[in-house]
């Protein structure tokens, strides 16, 4: 097969043309705490220390946990579990560097070795090969690829704040009521204070609660698997498979035990309790894992709110067990706050607007990604699936 290059672009090893260095040993009580970001297995710093060991503009990857993840760290870190790479000056150009490993995420993960604890080793990285064009090239590529991220880094800002005004908004209405809408208040074990008008009503005197029951493990199979027809249902057992709003099962199952219908909330009660998510169209199948909550159908949006707001509690009733978990009489008596009908239906529909700005936003978040993903292949061209090699 011809060679796709441009006859000026070199096929490297990642140690001719980069710096690269493993990261020192270090422990929480070596930690002295301030705002450098600790590198380490994971995506996320472990720590903050106060003193940096590398400078701005470093790539690590992992060595263990998520051992061969790429990231890019504008700011200066402290490496540790990880391997950092810098571009040799006149050389090369550390953000072409880190587009190119990035688009070559999945070979990287294939070097790493070890079943139980996988790990990626520093001369495993140096042997990575990587296509290097002339410098020029590599800082037009680099200045191309930023400016793509920085709008999705843009995006996921406006994301995470709508989320956090999202929060707010929850919290204010589901314990203030509407603005300047209450003069007096009182005190709920439970719930905290709310307006005095309000009712603090049990959510199985509201709501109708169904616990799931696992299936046997035979009735129980792939979803692309042959034969099974339209005879049972979409199956899902926990929270795992819970999407931002509604779940994506990956199981079916030919003699559910117990279902939950369109309309109903699903709520985790075992660990982790009490993450949320709803049924949209179908009957789903649900395992232990699981409990089905049906809100009356005009009091749906703002069931789904208040079983949100009641998240806090429901995780301090569940540290009370030995295996995290709540059972029906925790969900059946769990206190929530209960406005006017006309109140309930303007903080739904508040809420319900942010709620679907948010979503609108992460559309868009997700298209961008794609796009990034598309441009970084038409720049980078295409990777080899060659285990170990970059192209």
């Amino acid at each position: 097969m011809s060679n796709p290059f441009p006859p000026d672009w070199k096929l490297v090893r990642l140690e001719e043309v980069a710096e690269i260095q493993k990261g020192v040993s270090f422990t929480s009580k070596e930690l002295d705490t301030g705002a450098v970001p600790v590198i380490a297995g994971g995506r996320e710093p472990a720590y903050y220390h106060k003193y940096s060991n590398r400078p701005p503009d470093t790539i690590t990857i992992s060595a263990s946990g998520d051992a061969g993840y790429v990231s890019f760290h504008r700011e200066p870190i402290f490496a540790t579990d990880c391997t950092t790479v810098r571009s040799k000056p006149q050389i090369s150009v550390t953000n072409y560097i880190h587009h190119y490993l990035k688009h070559n995420q999945n070979n990287l993960y294939r070097l790493r070795t070890g079943s139980a604890l996988p790990h990626l080793y520093p001369r495993d990285i140096a042997r990575f090969q990587i296509m290097l064009p002339p410098l020029e090239k590599q800082i037009s590529i680099a200045n191309i690829l930023d400016s793509v991220e920085e709008v999705i880094e843009q995006t996921e800002n406006v994301i995470n704040k709508t989320v956090l005004l999202r929060d707010s908004l929850l919290h204010e209405l589901l314990t203030r009521g509407l603005p300047d809408h209450h003069k007096e208040w009182k005190e709920v074990p439970g719930l905290g204070t709310i307006p005095a008008s309000w009712q603090a009503v049990c959510l199985g005197d509201v709501s109708e609660i169904v616990m799931g029951q696992s299936p046997p493990r035979h009735t129980v199979f792939d979803r692309e698997s042959v034969g099974i027809g339209e005879e049972g249902l979409p199956f899902i057992q926990g929270n795992a498979e819970f999407g931002d709003i509604y779940p994506t099962p990956n199981k079916w199952c030919i003699n559910p035990s117990k279902m939950a219908n369109p309309g109903a909330i699903l709520i985790s009660v075992r660990a982790p309790v009490g993450e949320i998510n709803r049924v949209v169209t179908n009957k789903i199948s649900i395992g232990r894992g699981l409990a089905a909550i049906y809100f009356p159908e005009q009091d749906r949006d703002f069931g789904w709110y208040a079983v949100n707001k009641a998240k806090k509690e429901l995780n301090r009733i569940s540290q009370g067990s030995t295996f995290e978990a709540i059972n029906c009489k925790d969900l059946d008596t769990l206190r929530i706050p209960y406005p006017s009908m006309a109140e309930r239906n303007i903080i739904a529909f508040v809420l319900n607007k942010v709620e679907s700005a948010i979503r609108k936003i992460k559309i868009e978040f997700r298209l961008q990604i794609i796009f990034r993903d598309t441009i970084r292949y038409s720049l980078l061209m295409r990777s080899s699936d060659k285990k170990g090699k970059g192209i």
